[in-house]
């Protein structure tokens, strides 16, 4: 039922390190060797041994290890954790500028609040922070020159799903920040990035380029109040300008993004299709789907189940698949997982619509091409039969043959739901245990989809 072609992973940069950034080692990086969680400022550990940071009285932090055996902090409820700097105010000064580069993610979101990053001075000084705003799907960054006026960048930070308005914040994220009081124009001042793609900030207020120079640094609180930051931070790089150049080269910025990351041992899959992929039937919308049946078995074999994405679309033709693609599957893709996987099928809205089985056949090939252009390992499956018709009749039928016999040609694997024996006679609405009407499957059909698509990317 399930075939393989050759996969190669996503080859990993060898015996990369932070210091070879030279925007970084121009300024300093700071990389723990474990993370934290506690209410006591824990020690910095500037490159350059010239910000060396103040500790309030001892309590012991515990060492927690992020995704991966990775190092992250790791914050809860009424706790932060306080970088306080103590003299001198080291090498960064106001034009400098200021590069940053850290991962984080959320384990929950809510409508408060909630800091990420921040460096706050004094009454007076410079200040600037990144945080999600009362909002479930808004990141901000503020930044002020005297800590009073200040400049706001809003980011709406949502995707549309299947599932429904699901915000990056509840991922993965490798952020960067470049804050440049040089920059002409409020849109080059703060630019901020995640995984490599830059993100368009809308500005507001009064206020200026703000630096890291002095006061007190933080992770996970909201404006001392030690409000939960909900989620995970990673080791934090901090850098500035080199001969007049503030963010690194692509190959430095991507060895950056690897660097200890989190996502490194992770899997991504996208469920792409028509209504059989958005679940329509399923007793619980996006929980009893293929696609959530598959999320929840994943994270129960211990992959991030935020990683499963549901991009089905009730009434998508297979062209309709290719003419969102660029859109709704393309952005998905990250060097930085070892494993990308892109699952579709769809041929009977295709066929119904008057499509012929060679046009249905070469829409399913340029399909899987384009995801391995973009660098997903392939899946495709037939198309399970629907109307009471038995496996191998008609147009899709014929599409279901030619899938099984040219797979390898554009996909990587192929899962055959035409000949799952539970799906035979295929469509039969007298058999409710997997077909709720003649087209659409139960939870046990998805249930049934959920497990042959799980055992092909896994």
């Amino acid at each position: 039922m399930i075939g393989f072609g050759a996969f190669t992973a996503q080859r990993k940069l060898k015996g990369f390190h932070p210091s070879q950034v030279p925007q970084i080692a121009a300024g300093e990086y700071w990389l723990p060797g474990v993370g934290v969680s506690g209410t006591n400022p824990v020690l910095w550990a500037g490159r350059n041994g010239t910000n060396t940071l103040s500790t309030a009285p001892a309590q012991a932090p515990d060492a927690v290890t992020g995704p991966g055996g990775n190092p992250a902090w790791q914050f809860v409820a009424a706790n932060s954790d306080i970088f306080a700097q103590a003299s001198p105010a080291g090498p960064l000064t106001a034009t400098d500028g200021l590069y940053l580069a850290f991962w984080f993610r959320f384990d929950a979101l809510s409508t408060v609040f909630q800091t990420v990053i921040e460096q706050f001075g004094l009454a007076g000084a410079r200040r600037w922070s990144i945080q999600k705003s009362a909002s479930l799907s808004a990141l901000q960054i503020i930044w002020s020159d005297d800590g009073t006026n200040q400049l706001t960048a809003s980011l709406s930070a949502t995707e549309g799903e299947g599932v429904g308005n699901v915000s990056i914040l509840d991922k993965y994220l490798f952020a960067e920040v470049a804050i440049d009081p040089a920059a002409s124009g409020l849109s080059n001042k703060t630019r901020l990035w995640f995984d490599l793609r830059q993100q368009t900030l809308t500005l507001g207020g009064t206020g200026g380029a703000a630096l890291f120079n002095g006061g007190i640094f933080r992770v996970g609180n909201n404006n001392f109040e030690n409000q939960d930051f909900n989620g995970q931070i990673g080791p934090i790089y901090i850098g500035r300008k080199v001969n007049g150049t503030l963010v690194p080269s692509l190959a430095e910025r991507y060895g950056l993004m690897q660097y200890l990351s989190p996502k490194a041992r992770s899997l991504q899959v996208i469920c792409d299709g028509n209504s059989l992929t958005a679940g329509q039937g399923a007793t619980v919308p996006f929980v009893t789907s293929y696609p959530g049946v598959l999320r929840a078995s994943l994270a129960a074999a211990g992959f991030p189940s935020r990683d499963t994405h549901d991009r089905g679309f009730g009434g998508s033709k297979s062209q309709d698949m290719i003419n969102r693609f660029a859109t709704h599957v393309a952005p998905f893709y990250d060097p930085v997982f070892n494993k990308s996987a892109y699952v579709f099928f769809e041929v009977r809205n295709s066929t119904q619509a008057g499509e012929t089985a060679e046009a249905v056949q070469a829409q399913h090939a340029t399909l899987g091409l384009m995801a391995q252009e973009a660098g997903f390992f392939v899946v495709v499956c037939t198309a399970p039969g629907s109307d009471g018709a038995p496996a191998g009749q008609g147009v899709p039928g014929q599409v279901n043959a030619w899938i099984r016999s040219n797979w390898h040609t554009f996909a990587h694997a192929m899962v055959d739901l035409e000949s799952v024996p539970e799906f035979s006679p295929s469509g039969d609405i007298l058999n409710p245990t997997y077909y709720i009407d003649g087209v659409h499957l139960t939870d046990a059909g998805y249930a049934k989809v959920a497990q042959v698509v799980q055992a092909a990317i896994t």
